[in-house]
């Protein structure tokens, strides 16, 4: 039936898109078209998501192309769903280009290319236009704090500035902030100030310890985790799925298996409705680490059938998509460069010199020791 108004046109694509049938949606914008009936700000910035739900970026282009034909491209709406589906396909040049177009654009619009940048590694960039966005919010705050956590270590000079403008300009930093600040100094190895930044927050809630015991474990402090863990227990505060992933990964890389395994059981007993295929995954890889094998295998053979198809499924996606074990490492930023090292490395360019360096601070060092005994 032809739809003979742009709302309930509108309102008919953006079901579609709610719904997850992007192609239909598409379909019905052109359908709409060819009715002659013209869509308005609202049209394009409910197609452009199911575009971007495709990954489509000539069905963005295309769209582009029919908004600025109606004049609409300056429209703050329509100019933020062009540059954020710009941004999500890599296509920064144009998502650059769509905020120039944008008659007044808006903090969405300045936080949905921030995002794009940040996630294309333009950390320097992003860092610009955030600083001369005419306001921000509590969305665009966390945005840049979160893009740079995701970048690791090669973004932790940006973050660290952005943390000293959200003390200038917001003074108390609210707990969503808190917990950005928390989750990106531990994923970029600064362990310290990870710790500092919980501790400074006025209020915390699950995510908050979350932060700081995923942190935790991600840099091989599985025991800190388990006393965090313990600390927000003391505090009325129940675990979810995410906390008890992240005490199973610290305790996995900790070794501490007894104490991973009964955290498992409790949760088990406890709170069973948290568990996911993840977990069994995680149980599974803590045992045979330990070679404790039959005591994997008997886990894997008493789990639940939907519990074992869903952790064989994820095992599968796992190899399928070559996605292998993270191998510890550390690293060190010398000069705004940063240099990664695992055990026994020798890919590093001046490996002859650094192994050299520190055979000579051994040698160093049983002397002193040698002579303090004397």
């Amino acid at each position: 039936m032809p739809h003979r108004d742009v709302v309930s046109a509108t309102a008919a694509i953006g079901a579609l898109t709610r719904r997850g049938r992007h192609r239909d949606a598409l379909a019905l914008f052109s359908q709409v078209l060819a009715d002659g009936v013209a869509p308005n700000e609202f049209t394009f910035g409910t197609v452009l998501r199911s575009a971007t739900a495709l990954r489509a970026p000539r069905v963005g282009v295309q769209l582009h192309a029919c908004a600025a034909k109606l004049g609409l491209c300056s429209n703050v709406f329509v100019g933020s769903a062009l540059l954020d589906h710009y941004a999500k396909m890599g296509a920064m040049r144009e998502a650059r280009g769509a905020l120039d177009d944008t008659c007044d654009p808006n903090v969405v619009s300045y936080t949905a290319l921030i995002t794009g940048l940040l996630k294309n590694g333009m950390f320097d960039e992003a860092d610009r236009l955030f600083r001369r966005m005419p306001e921000r919010n509590v969305v665009s705050w966390n945005a840049m704090i979160g893009g740079c956590s995701q970048a690791g270590l090669r973004a932790l000079g940006v973050g660290r500035s952005v943390h000293a403008s959200a003390i200038k300009f917001l003074g108390k930093l609210d707990v969503y902030i808190g917990n950005s600040l928390v989750s990106f100094y531990a994923r970029c190895g600064s362990l310290e100030d990870s710790v500092l930044a919980f501790k400074k927050m006025n209020r915390k809630n699950v995510v908050s310890w979350n932060a700081l015991i995923c942190g935790y474990a991600q840099n091989g402090k599985g025991e800190e985790a388990l006393d965090a863990y313990r600390l927000m227990r003391a505090m009325g505060l129940k675990p979810d799925n995410v906390t008890l992933l992240g005490l199973l990964f610290g305790c996995n890389h900790a070794g501490l298996v007894d104490e991973g395994y009964a955290l498992f059981k409790t949760a088990e007993m406890e709170q069973p409705g948290i568990l996911k295929p993840e977990h069994y995954a995680c149980v599974v890889d803590l045992l045979s680490r330990a070679k404790r094998f039959d005591d994997a295998k008997r886990f894997l053979e008493e789990l639940p059938l939907s519990q074992a198809l869903g952790s064989g499924r994820l095992w599968r996606e796992i190899k399928e998509k070559g996605l292998k074990r993270i191998t510890g490492c550390s690293w060190i930023e010398v000069q705004d460069k940063v240099h990664v090292f695992s055990n026994g490395d020798f890919r590093h360019h001046q490996s002859d010199e650094i192994y050299s360096m520190l055979e000579a601070c051994f040698y160093s060092m049983e002397d002193e020791h040698d002579y303090s005994i004397v």
